[in-house]
């Protein structure tokens, strides 16, 4: 389903939300790795070494040219009032390319390479997402999202390592709000299942994917939101245990729900 958020109506982590929370060891060592979406092999890649295996307290958010509106400013609020100790950093566009350049481009310069070439804002906002859960970890959340409970009060079990909230339909992984570990395994991996998702698009449409345009993406929740991140997390988490993970387990999900 199409996906949207208005100044007019923010959403809200509780209670109109469920959390449903993956838990698997990270990986931190050297691979080479291929998508089946990808046209190409990936090259082997260095994956930072976390420096901690609980989710990091810190918020990441994303503004575009515009700047800060007053509603973002007054939804921002919410999350620093009722966390006072929480970290808080909200990157620019300048400041969101510096980090993809400072981060990926000695580790994964395919990465770095795609990001740079997107024109479409909206793809960059949502790889930026990943990109930065993968290196420092903490807490994405979109800019029209408010807190209402305390973090220190959110059902997250100890050994969690990503944390996601449920979309209306009842199954997939929410992207407004995403917590994760640094270096995470699954995160790691929808960063390639997006690479290889942006790929593809491009090719059905004969142009590179820095020519993307947003009239050739049937749905963006596809390629770069909360569908791309269901898909990507459930074929991990399906890897880890051996066996199908879909939809039906996940619909069984409650609040606080651990799904591995």
């Amino acid at each position: 389903p199409q996906i949207t958020t208005t100044t007019e109506d923010p959403t809200t982590l509780f209670p109109t939300t469920t959390l449903a929370t993956i838990t698997t060891h990270t990986t931190t060592t050297t691979t080479t790795t291929t998508h089946p979406h990808n046209t190409h092999t990936h090259t082997t890649h260095i994956h930072p070494q976390p420096t901690t295996h609980s989710i990091p307290h810190k918020l990441w958010q994303k503004t575009g040219s515009k700047g800060l509106s007053p509603q973002a400013e007054s939804w921002i609020s919410t999350w620093t009032t009722l966390n006072p100790h929480l970290r808080h950093e909200v990157l620019t566009d300048s400041s969101g390319l510096a980090y993809v350049e400072t981060n990926f481009r000695p580790i994964w310069p395919e990465i770095a390479d795609l990001y740079t070439s997107l024109s479409v804002p909206i793809l960059r906002a949502d790889l930026l997402r990943l990109l930065i859960l993968y290196i420092d970890g903490g807490i994405w959340s979109d800019l029209d999202v408010s807190c209402e409970v305390p973090i220190s009060q959110w059902p997250i079990p100890p050994a969690a390592n990503v944390v996601v909230g449920i979309e209306f339909d009842g199954w997939q992984f929410a992207s407004w709000t995403v917590l994760s570990t640094p270096g995470n395994n699954h995160i790691y991996h929808a960063i390639e299942y997006v690479a290889g998702r942006l790929e593809a698009l491009a090719q059905a449409n004969n142009v590179t994917v820095g020519e993307v345009t947003m009239e050739m993406i049937p749905d963006v929740v596809d390629v770069t939101g909360p569908q791309a991140i269901t898909m990507a997390f459930l074929e991990t988490i399906s890897e880890s245990v051996g066996r199908r993970v879909g939809k039906d387990e996940v619909e069984g999900l409650g609040e606080g729900g651990v799904l591995l």
